[in-house]
């Protein structure tokens, strides 16, 4: 270098070498398109994949090593890159991997996990996505749906029994089998232990009897949880279950028949009690039974005219339960749902004085 300027000229020699990019302070920064992915609902054994972009914006280039998971339930979720690593990633550019959630038929219904990618980037080296996802049913599997989710028994006298029905349908195309109902007293499985297990062919329903027997005049309320051959772990179906105890009103009776559905050459048994938790009364009991096309017919002679029979019970005491009706099934018979009712009447009134409570027991003749 020579300063012409001076009056007395001086010369100095620089020396330096030139370099490419941006010096010491280059460095790559990672950039990625998902920080939690939520799978949703995801049919056993059908995958579902989500691309994650990751890009450049640093000045030298990317290099991201390898890519880890973590899950709450085996291998649910992988990651995945359709090349080799390292991914090499310029300055300004973008690649992509691949997400996958496939839940197993078997195990937990809820899947949490956690994606991790490895890379050079000095502020980024192992970054994470929360990951989620949730088996569900396929179109191979059965679907349990319950009917109605919420029974209200409404007041029913201490020590008297009333009987209300839940209709399980299947709505999957795989059949359904329901194991068994959990019930907490008061509210009981109206079925006899042996009818379980029960099948359920696609696309048809059936009734599941629920009794609700107070012990003590205050409401009740509880879950029951039913039990079948869900794909999704085993999640039951609950229906939630409401009713009041009241004091009890006199006499009561209740029914039970020992079949909810009838075939052709089956026959079918009813059998009644009585409950007086009181003084000793004279009673007349009424009973009828309904046919599938409404038409009324009174017990015992079946006729269309009332015919109540007198009992006494004693003081605090229970008739039966006992057998009143064994009835063959045939295709003489109307197809269809029957209800047989029961009521304690007054005997001294003359307008059938209705005085205790009306029981009823129903079951479907195929």
């Amino acid at each position: 270098y020579t300063d012409m300027t001076s009056p007395g000229a001086t010369t100095v020699s620089c020396t330096g070498t030139g370099v490419t990019g941006g010096g010491p302070s280059s460095e790559p920064d990672m950039r990625w398109s998902h920080t939690q992915i939520d799978f949703g609902a995801v049919y056993a054994g059908n995958p579902a994949s989500v691309t994650v972009e990751i890009s450049n914006a640093g000045t030298a280039d990317l290099e991201v090593s390898s890519l880890d998971v973590e899950s709450s339930h085996g291998d649910a979720f992988g990651a995945f890159y359709e090349g080799s690593f390292p991914i090499v990633i310029a300055p300004g550019a973008r690649d992509h991997i691949n997400v996958t959630f496939n839940p197993g038929p078997e195990g937990a219904a809820l899947f949490t996990g956690t994606a991790y990618i490895n890379s050079n980037d000095p502020s980024d080296s192992h970054v994470s996505i929360r990951l989620s996802g949730v088996r569900t049913t396929g179109p191979e599997d059965p679907q349990l749906r319950l009917e109605p989710m919420i029974l209200d028994f409404g007041d029913v006298a201490v020590g008297e029994t009333k009987q209300m029905t839940v209709t399980a349908h299947n709505d999957g195309s795989a059949t359904l089998y329901i194991y068994h109902m959990l019930t907490v007293e008061p509210f009981a499985d109206g079925q006899d232990v042996s009818w379980y297990p029960v099948s359920v062919a696609s696309g048809q329903s059936i009734d599941l009897r629920v009794t609700f027997s107070p012990t003590e005049a205050k409401s009740y309320q509880e879950a029951l949880v039913v039990n079948w051959n869900s794909p999704t772990g085993g999640m039951p179906g609950t229906v939630e279950a409401h009713g009041t105890g009241v004091a009890a009103r006199g006499p009561s009776v209740y029914l039970s028949a020992d079949k909810a559905i009838v075939h052709d050459g089956e026959a079918l048994s009813l059998s009644f009690g009585v409950r007086n938790p009181g003084p000793e009364r004279a009673i007349n009991l009424l009973g009828a039974v309904k046919f599938p096309d409404g038409t009324l017919l009174f017990y015992p002679g079946f006729s269309l005219e009332p015919q109540p029979v007198f009992i006494r019970v004693a003081e605090k005491s229970a008739i039966g339960p006992m057998e009143i009706l064994r009835v063959p099934f045939s295709n003489a018979l109307p197809k269809g749902q029957y209800v047989f009712y029961a009521a304690v009447l007054n005997p001294y009134n003359y307008d059938m004085q209705i005085e205790g409570n009306i029981a009823s027991t129903s079951w479907v003749f195929e």
